[in-house]
């Protein structure tokens, strides 16, 4: 699970291939809460893609809601729009 900017994203591949490792074959990596596409890294990962406007939304009515009312935090979730 990978969590960073393209600029580092893109450079795993050759990291692992230092270390002898080979992605897929010996590594899964997936980039987690990313706002770019992994498309033309020398080696694609699967993406699970960071959707700021809609946690941003939840996160600001969440606290909306606290100040207003003093209600204690919950749990909440959004799922991902296909793209």
């Amino acid at each position: 699970m990978l969590n960073t900017t393209a600029d580092v994203a893109s450079s795993l591949t050759s990291t692992l291939a230092t270390l002898g490792l080979e992605t897929p074959r010996d590594v899964s990596v997936v980039a987690a809460g990313v706002s770019f596409s992994t498309a033309r890294f020398a080696v694609p990962f699967d993406t699970m893609p960071l959707d700021a406007r809609a946690s941003c939304t939840v996160a600001v009515d969440l606290l909306v809601q606290a100040i207003d009312g003093g209600t204690a935090p919950r749990a909440s979730s959004s799922s991902p729009r296909p793209t």
